[in-house]
């Protein structure tokens, strides 16, 4: 598994992508949105991970 990191999306095949004709306000908009927080947190992630498992082990019930 190769390590996560901001950019690591770019390295996947692309399967749909739009056609972006004004490059310069996409990499603008890009910039914009590497500024904004993440939308979940590592520790979010974490929990969820942890309550899952779980659900899994049968010891917890997920609506």
């Amino acid at each position: 598994m190769t390590k996560w990191s901001p950019n690591s999306w770019r390295a996947k095949p692309i399967k749909q992508v739009p056609a972006y004709p004004d490059l310069a306000a996409l990499k603008s908009t890009e910039a914009q949105l590497a500024t904004f927080p993440p939308l979940v947190f590592a520790g979010e992630a974490r929990k969820l991970k942890k309550q899952l498992a779980s659900v899994a082990a049968g010891d917890a019930f997920l609506l």
